[in-house]
């Protein structure tokens, strides 16, 4: 897969410089910007 004119790193293997993973770092943020979810 190509992240070219996505905006995403599509592969789950990319790290940054300082060693972390970028889908992890786009689902922390996901998580961060989503609201309250009760189910019952």
């Amino acid at each position: 897969m190509s992240s070219i004119g996505s905006g995403y790193d599509l592969s789950a293997s990319q790290f940054s410089p300082d060693g972390r993973v970028f889908q992890v770092e786009y689902a922390n943020k996901a998580v961060e910007a989503s609201g309250t979810v009760v189910a019952l």
